[in-house]
C-alpha cells in the first residue's frame, strides 16, 4: 500500500512540474494594426481599443500612451475588459489630433508572447445625430399649443440658431423651445395631418451632428375627445337658465344628477375640490345618491372645439331644494366633467366685520326678504360654527 502511494505522489509531483516549468512559446506575434473608436459623451471622451486576443498579465499604462498634436504626452488611466481597453477623459478635444502608441510584449490567453507596435492619429469627432423619439400634441381646446418634440440620444442640444436649421415642406408659423435634449416646436399644425420637416447638416447636439440633411414625417392625430364646464361657479337652477360647455370629437354625452343629503351639505369643501381635481378619490356618491341618467346628444364637427348650451330646469324642477352633483361624460370614449349646482330660491349676501357677520337672505324670484330663515356657518374643517 505505501509503494502504491508512493508511486502516487511521485507521479503527480512529475506532472506537477512539467506543467509549472512548460516554457513560454518563444515565437512572437507581431501587431502594427488595432482597430480603434472614439466616441463623445455629455462628460467624457472615450477611446476603445479592440485586441485580436484575451490578454492577461498587461501593464496597460507602459503599453499604451497617447499624446497631444504637440508631442505632449497625455496622463490616462486605461482599463481592460475581456479584449477590449477604454480610456476615457473629459478634457479630449473635438476635432484635434491626438497619437495613440501601443508598444510593448503581453501574453494572450494562451499563454502566448504578442509584441505590439502601432501607432496611429485619431480625432474626436462627432457621432451622426440620432433621433429618439417623435411626440405630437394637440389640446382639445387650444390649437395654438399644438406642437411636437425631438428628442435626441446623444447630450443637450448646443445649436441655438434653430431657425437656421428647421424648416418645413409647408409654409408654418412655429416658435420653439430648447430643453436640455428635447426640442419643442409649437406652430399652426392640424390635427389628422402630416409634415416633412428638415433638420439641416450642421445641427449639432453634445456629442453628434447631422452630416447630412435629415428629413422627417411629423404626424398629428385627430384632437382627443374631451367636455368640460366654461366655468365652476354654482349654478342656481332657480335663477340661471343655461349651463354652457365645451365639447371636442364628442357627439353625445352621458348626464348622471346625484343628489348631497342633507346631512352631508357641510362637506361642500369637499365637494368643490371633486369638481376641480375631477379625481374618482372623491366618490361623491359616498355623500349622496344619483336621481337622475340621461343621455344628451349634442351639435358636433370633427376636430372642432363647440359650446354648446345645457339647460337643467326641466330636470330639476320637480327635485327638492338642495345641492347637485352634475356629472358629464363621453357616451363613446374619454373626457368627463363635473359641476355643483344649488336648486333653491333663496340668494344669501354675507359682510363679514372684525368680530361680526351680517347676513342678508333674499328670493331669487321675487327679491324679497326672508326673515324666518335658518342660517348654518361651517368652518373650512366642516365643523358648525354658527346656527342662527
Amino acid at each position: 500500500m505505501k509503494k502504491k502511494i508512493l508511486i502516487l505522489f511521485l507521479m503527480l509531483g512529475l506532472f506537477i512540474t512539467a506543467y509549472s516549468n512548460e516554457d513560454i512559446k518563444k515565437e512572437f506575434i507581431i501587431y502594427d494594426n488595432l482597430n480603434i473608436s472614439t466616441s463623445i459623451g455629455s462628460y467624457s471622451s472615450e477611446l476603445k481599443i479592440s485586441f485580436p486576443y484575451y490578454t492577461r498579465e498587461i501593464n496597460l499604462n507602459n503599453l499604451i500612451k497617447i499624446f497631444d498634436h504637440l508631442g505632449n504626452e497625455v496622463p490616462i488611466q486605461p482599463y481592460y475588459r475581456n479584449k477590449y481597453v477604454y480610456i476615457r477623459k473629459d478634457n479630449f478635444k473635438k476635432d484635434l489630433k491626438y497619437i495613440l502608441q501601443v508598444k510593448g510584449d503581453i501574453l494572450n490567453s494562451k499563454r502566448s508572447k504578442i509584441s505590439y507596435d502601432f501607432k496611429t492619429d485619431f480625432v474626436f469627432n462627432y457621432k451622426e445625430l440620432s433621433i429618439n423619439r417623435i411626440h405630437t400634441n394637440i389640446k382639445f381646446n387650444n390649437l395654438e399649443s399644438a406642437h411636437f418634440i425631438l428628442s435626441f440620444y446623444d447630450g443637450r442640444i448646443i445649436t441655438k440658431d434653430i431657425r437656421d436649421y428647421l424648416s418645413f415642406s409647408t409654409d408654418v408659423n412655429y416658435s420653439y423651445t430648447i430643453k436640455g435634449q428635447k426640442l419643442y416646436v409649437y406652430g399652426d399644425f392640424k390635427p389628422n395631418t402630416t409634415y416633412e420637416v428638415f433638420l439641416k447638416k450642421g445641427f449639432k447636439t453634445y456629442s453628434s451632428i447631422a452630416k447630412e440633411d435629415i428629413k422627417l414625417k411629423v404626424s398629428f392625430k385627430d384632437m382627443n375627445s374631451n367636455v368640460k364646464f366654461k366655468d365652476y361657479k354654482s349654478y342656481v337652477s332657480s335663477y340661471t337658465e343655461a349651463i354652457e360647455i365645451e365639447t371636442t370629437n364628442i357627439e353625445a354625452l352621458n348626464v348622471e344628477i346625484i343628489k348631497i343629503h342633507s346631512e352631508n351639505l357641510n362637506f361642500i369643501n369637499l365637494f368643490q375640490n371633486y369638481i376641480l381635481r375631477n379625481n374618482s378619490y372623491y366618490n361623491i356618491l359616498n355623500y349622496g345618491e344619483s336621481v337622475d341618467k340621461f343621455k344628451k346628444i349634442i351639435p358636433f364637427e370633427k376636430n372642432k372645439t363647440i359650446n354648446t348650451q345645457l339647460n337643467f330646469n326641466d330636470k330639476l324642477k320637480h327635485k327638492e331644494d338642495g345641492i347637485y352633483v352634475i356629472n358629464i361624460q363621453n357616451s363613446e370614449g374619454s373626457g368627463k366633467d363635473s359641476k355643483i349646482v344649488f336648486k333653491s330660491d333663496l340668494g344669501i349676501s354675507v359682510k363679514i366685520a372684525k368680530d361680526q357677520m351680517f347676513f342678508s337672505v333674499r328670493s331669487l324670484a321675487t327679491n324679497k326678504s326672508i326673515k324666518d330663515a335658518e342660517i348654518l356657518v361651517y368652518s373650512n374643517s366642516n365643523k358648525l360654527i354658527l346656527k342662527m
